[in-house]
């Protein structure tokens, strides 16, 4: 799944439009653009692992 299309489920399932809000929050993450491909070691550190 890419992370625009994860973004786009999540604001549709929480109807983040109809919440007014004076500071941008909540959640930030970028990663990859397509998260299914992205790789974790196995000692929860970031890196690339075969």
């Amino acid at each position: 799944m890419k992370n625009s299309e994860l973004e786009q489920l999540i604001n549709d399932k929480l109807n983040s439009a109809a919440i007014s809000d004076f500071a941008p929050n909540g959640l930030q993450v970028e990663g990859r653009e397509n998260g299914a491909q992205d790789r974790h070691r196995s000692d929860g550190l970031p890196g690339a692992a075969g």
